[in-house]
């Protein structure tokens, strides 16, 4: 099995694919979501053959999260929405892209225009600034599926967009991964790093 993911030679869907599932996991870990995430996945893993062993092992630990998400809860509290004395790898851009402590930066409102852009607003029940990590994701799946529709002002925006997540996903990732005791987070982390290398290789 190859250490990373490649989509050179894979259909485009797959990074459509790919930006779905760490979307999904960046959110609150319910058993609907994780059921999609893991379906999400498997596709990437059976249907656009990416098998990295990161992958794979990502797919273990959903499956064995499903079973009981009392854990996954506590630890995704603990990571992405409070911590005592503060949140160590905060899921915003502003903080890496800037390293700036606060949200909603320069960068945070560059992706708030984006979004703007693509006639798109934060949900109701998503109280999270745009440039969240759950926020980004969820962004660039949907202007890569308008992006293979054919529609040329999502290929702009999704290039923008593209800009910004390789900027800071990779130190983001890093952290989390440090920060991470349950492993599913910790192999999350790891495929947001390896998203984000295939990414800036183009």
């Amino acid at each position: 099995m190859v250490k990373h993911i490649e989509f050179s030679g894979r259909p485009p869907e797959c990074r459509l694919l790919a930006y779905k599932a760490v979307s999904l996991l960046a959110q609150r870990p319910t058993p609907s979501t994780l059921s999609e995430a893991l379906d999400t996945v498997r596709q990437l893993i059976d249907a656009c053959r990416l098998h990295s062993p990161t992958l794979h092992e990502l797919a273990e630990a959903i499956a064995e999260a499903l079973h009981d998400t009392d854990e996954l809860e506590v630890e995704y509290t603990r990571l992405f929405v409070n911590a005592y004395p503060r949140l160590e790898c905060p899921p915003y851009e502003t903080v890496y892209a800037e390293h700036a402590r606060r949200v909603m930066g320069r960068s945070g409102v560059e992706v708030a225009h984006i979004m703007d852009e693509a006639g798109l607003e934060v949900s109701e029940g998503f109280s999270e600034p745009p440039e969240h990590v759950a926020a980004e994701t969820e962004l660039m799946a949907y202007l890569i599926y308008l992006e293979l529709t054919g529609d040329e002002k999502a290929r702009g925006l999704a290039e923008r967009l593209r800009r910004h997540l390789v900027r800071w996903i990779p130190e983001y990732a890093r952290c989390l991964e440090r920060a991470a005791r349950h492993r599913l987070y910790r192999l999350y982390a790891r495929f947001l790093q390896e998203l984000a290398e295939a990414e800036a290789r183009g």
